[in-house]
């Protein structure tokens, strides 16, 4: 076998650099002359022999200059890498040339090499024996490498080693298949041979007769399509991004140094359905968002609702982890959770994905407003924020699967088993239940990307990086409020189609004037009051509206829904005895929703009626007053009133 001598003539890559040795001298001075360029430099054997212990020497493997199937069979690879079989072969053949050698060089002519050759055999018990010219062949391979891996059979080298269709063809295939793959949801070899005729139709009528392609077979086709790799054979069947998660290599992520220094948040609709605390029915699966601290794996906050992927649903999340946390109701008997939940603080980094939610003007101001820096990942990449993917996953996985009502990972995976039947868990109900496994199951295990438990490792990190919160829990409403401008006159402000007014707001209108532009900040669960900025104080004024009992508890969805209703019925959208008539006939449409024998409609009803884990019973509007107007309290036939609902719950689906 070759290897590195201290001897003249000895060629070998001297940190990168082709050299051989040209001269050693008796002091141990080694004379060094570069391949190329006989430019002679000076070292020592000493040095040089430090310089390949260090792995700075490289000579170069006799096997990689041999012919093109030495290198198919060996070059690169040691002789344990090969399979046993081939491992076998080669120490035989090896036997055999020991045994030819024992008295000598062997003399290569048939008639002395036979007998040798049949006594070799007869010692090994081998039944058959190698012929003189194979022998001859052995020996010259082994003599010219002094390498057992020569000796190896190269039977897989055997044939040509590309296609014997011609290159027009193949390019064409190529061509054929990316069409196929483009136009149909999964690719066939089928679609593709009847794509390829017309292109081989089209390619033969610019040929002469003598160059006309033939059209190959599907046995060829067939061939030609298992020479692609396989990554090229999911960029055709699942496209360039399916192949690319599938084959990446996964890596450790962003180096991160303590808690808080780095956030995910991501949404995803849970796979278990909930019902409604009220009519007892299934009313759909909610969407929980959720933030997850990348260095301790800790959960900071979450917040689970029937708003699918909104701005509102990132806002309550993001507020509920930077808060310091209270217990949830325990509402489910027989449940306790055991620890508290430590967490809370303003992250440094927001990791998003880029869902139109996380880019919102709102959302943008919040951060900026509370010094949170909000970074992007690449667009359908979900792996630049793994780590809460992965946590999502777990939770379904861990929890979701285990509850009463839920829907498991696939529709395939149900069988005979009806969710909605086996629904329980109202939306309070599960957040208590998600808070037990978080707090006492998932962060008292040891974590394997992290060695310890997410607890301990929050717990360790809080000691020295204590968690950082706004000055005061007023400044955190008001960064999370949605901000707006508008015009203050004498008759107050007017915001979403409501006006707000208190005499708190005299001392602005005195010194700038009516007219002047102020910030509002409202939360659109609740349109009961808004909070105004006094440009003096920089703080914040709290103004209600002067219609406490239309907006008292009103959603800024069933206030759009109610001013639709108003207009449908002709009637004045500052009217406040209009608007109170419309939101009670949306009461009822929602209540009928609520109701609905179809799941669709029901969830709708969730959703508008603001059901989430904060508000479990969502915000029901209050029945109109005795004081309502005459139109209100007209008796009506119960057909009358079925077709009246059903007109104002299409206005709403």
């Amino acid at each position: 076998m070759s290897g590195f001598r201290l001897r003249r003539g000895m060629a070998f890559e001297f940190d990168g650099i082709a050299v051989q040795i040209h001269r050693i001298w008796d002091d141990g001075t080694v004379t060094l002359e570069q391949r190329g360029t006989m430019k002679l430099s000076q070292t020592t054997e000493r040095q040089l022999l430090d310089a390949y212990r260090d792995g700075r020497i490289v000579v170069s493997d006799p096997l990689r200059h041999e012919r093109s199937s030495d290198r198919l069979m060996a070059a690169g690879r040691p002789f344990s890498d090969f399979s046993h079989e081939l491992q076998q072969e080669a120490i035989r053949r090896k036997s055999y040339l020991d045994a030819l050698s024992l008295s000598g060089p062997p003399v290569f002519t048939p008639s002395i090499l036979r007998p040798a050759i049949r006594c070799a055999a007869l010692s090994r018990g081998d039944e058959k024996t190698p012929s003189p010219s194979s022998i001859y062949r052995w020996w010259k391979a082994f003599e010219r490498t002094q390498d057992i891996r020569s000796l190896l059979p190269r039977n897989s080298a055997r044939g040509p080693r590309g296609p014997r269709t011609s290159a027009a063809i193949i390019e064409l295939y190529i061509e054929s298949l990316t069409e196929t793959s483009k136009l149909l949801p999964r690719l066939s070899l089928q679609d593709a041979q009847i794509r390829l005729k017309q292109k081989l139709e089209r390619e033969n009528c610019m040929r002469s007769s003598a160059d006309r392609l033939s059209m190959p077979s599907m046995r060829t086709l067939q061939r030609l399509f298992r020479r692609l790799s396989e990554y090229d054979v999911a960029v055709l069947c699942d496209g360039v991004d399916a192949a690319n998660r599938t084959y990446r290599i996964t890596k450790s992520g962003v180096p991160v140094t303590r808690i808080l220094e780095r956030v995910e948040v991501d949404h995803t609709p849970q796979d278990l359905f909930v019902i409604d605390g009220k009519t007892g029915l299934p009313c759909g699966r909610p969407t929980l968002t959720i933030l997850i601290d990348v260095y301790s794996r800790m959960v900071l906050g979450y917040y689970v609702s029937f708003n699918d992927t909104s701005t509102l649903s990132v806002m309550r999340a993001l507020r509920h982890a930077i808060l310091p946390k209270t217990p949830t109701p325990a509402v489910v008997p027989g449940i306790v959770v055991l620890h508290s939940w430590v967490c809370y603080g303003r992250p440094e980094v927001l990791v998003t994905d880029n869902g139109s939610e996380f880019h919102s003007d709102a959302l943008h101001k919040t951060c900026l407003g509370l010094g949170i820096q909000l970074l992007f990942c690449p667009a359908r990449q979900p792996r630049f924020k793994g780590t809460v993917e992965r946590f999502l996953k777990t939770l379904n996985h861990n929890l979701s699967h285990r509850l009463p009502g839920t829907s498991l990972e696939r529709y395939t995976e149900r069988g005979e088993y009806d969710p909605t039947k086996h629904a329980v868990l109202t939306i309070d109900e599960y957040a208590h239940v998600l808070e037990k496994w978080v707090l006492d199951e998932y962060a008292q295990k040891i974590h394997t990307g992290i060695g310890t438990t997410p607890w301990e490792k929050w717990c360790e990190s809080a000691r020295n990086y204590p968690p950082d919160l706004p000055a005061n829990r007023e400044e955190i409403t008001a960064h999370f409020g949605i901000s707006a401008t508008r015009s203050l006159r004498h008759d107050g402000i007017l915001l979403n189609g409501l006006r707000y007014a208190d005499d708190a707001l005299l001392p602005i209108m005195k010194t700038y004037g009516e007219g002047v532009s102020v910030n509002v900040l409202y939360d659109p669960d609740d349109l009961a009051a808004i909070l105004v900025r006094d440009p003096d104080a920089a703080e914040y004024i709290k103004v209600p509206a002067i219609h406490p009992d239309y907006a008292k508890g009103l959603r800024l969805a069933s206030h759009k829904l109610v001013r639709r209703r108003a207009r449908s019925i002709r009637a004045h959208v500052g009217d406040q005895d209009a608007l109170l008539v419309a939101r009670q006939e949306i009461n009822e449409a929602v209540s009928a929703l609520a109701r609905s024998r179809k799941l669709r409609r029901r969830r709708q009803a969730a959703k508008i009626a603001g059901v989430s884990n904060e508000r479990p019973t969502g915000i029901r509007p209050p029945r109109v007053s005795d004081r309502q107007p005459m139109v209100a309290r007209e008796h009506t036939r119960p057909e009358q009133r079925e077709r009246k609902l059903m007109r104002v719950q299409r206005k709403i689906i």
